[in-house]
């Protein structure tokens, strides 16, 4: 009978610290990032015409909620473009999955609103390469073979 509470004693920590895992990156994750490099297919992509490159991950307990709430902005002197999203950490702190509710585009003073439909199109799973307190790198590989990768900074 102790052989079976000590394995459920383990099988219960082992959970825990995973929960804990990636809990501590979701915590990281609490704020404003500034997106540094993006690449495709190891190509880097040029994002010095955008005046606004940004990411906030909005804080919260992921044994209360699935999701937490995230927005991606990305803006130009004429365009702004706001991805409103959920985000999820799983895996111990190695997957960020991303999903899009909805992007409100503003161009000349008018804006447009849409909402994203259909699963494949609005969710991204990303491997985090790199994450500490104040760097975050992760790669998609998209259902074409195509990968791109993003680096952030903590603002």
């Amino acid at each position: 009978m102790k052989k079976f509470l000590m394995i459920g004693a383990v099988a219960g920590s082992l959970f825990l610290a995973s929960c804990s895992k990636d809990q501590a990156v979701v915590k990281d994750l609490e704020g404003t990032w500034t997106i540094t490099e993006y690449s495709e297919d190891g190509v880097a992509q040029d994002i010095s015409g955008f005046t606004t490159k940004e990411m906030t991950f909005t804080s919260c307990k992921l044994k209360k909620e699935d999701v937490c709430p995230a927005t991606m902005t990305i803006g130009t002197a004429d365009f702004t473009q706001v991805e409103n999203m959920t985000y999820s950490i799983s895996g111990d702190g190695t997957i960020l999955t991303t999903t899009t509710v909805s992007t409100v585009s503003t161009a000349g003073g008018v804006s447009q609103t849409e909402t994203c439909t259909g699963a494949d199109d609005c969710t991204s799973v990303n491997t985090i390469t790199e994450q500490t307190n104040d760097k975050l790198v992760y790669t998609n590989t998209r259902t074409d073979g195509r990968v791109s990768k993003m680096t952030l900074t903590k603002k």
